[in-house]
């Protein structure tokens, strides 16, 4: 779109300079035969055609001008126009992911809070997993330390018995 409308600014300038140094020329060559009017008749009528031609291309080479130059800002001004009426819905959409995305940002820090929250749970509880195991070891050693105590209770009445 600004490449367009640069290469219509560039032909403008061109016309624009076209019609400039027509009309320049216009000047000229009516100058000249209002200098020669008296001398040159026929020269006067070719010089008059010619200006009158002139001035018929400048008129032309204007209307181009303002027609091309205007039909592409128009132009360029109604493609503006229609993606300005697209800007709103655009915001609003952009409103929404951004809530959205806000919500979920939330959310997700409420779940890391829990899992943060859940983690230390499990670490304590294998913490305590780990305790009842060395006390439960214990446990079973003293047991086992007794077990073979009363084994030795029992074998020693055992032979009281046999020995009576």
């Amino acid at each position: 779109m600004i490449t367009e409308l640069q290469a219509l600014m560039d032909s403008n300038a061109r016309l624009t300079d076209t019609l400039q140094e027509a009309n320049s020329n216009a000047e000229s060559w009516k100058s000249k035969v209002t200098q020669n009017t008296h001398s040159h008749t026929h020269s006067h009528t070719h010089t008059h055609t010619h200006t009158h031609t002139l001035a018929c291309t400048c008129r032309v080479l204007l209307s181009r001008l303002h027609s091309h130059t205007f039909d592409g800002v128009f132009q360029e001004l109604e493609d503006l126009r229609k993606q300005a009426e697209t800007i709103p819905q655009l915001m609003a959409k952009c409103e929404s992911v951004t809530a959205k995305l806000q919500a979920a940002e939330t959310a997700s820090r409420d779940q890391s809070e829990k899992m943060t929250l859940l983690q230390s749970e499990i670490d304590d509880s294998q913490h305590k997993q780990k305790n009842m195991k060395t006390e439960l070891k214990k446990f079973m050693d003293v047991l086992d330390g007794k077990i073979d105590e009363l084994h030795e209770v029992r074998q020693g009445f055992s032979k009281l018995g046999v020995d009576n």
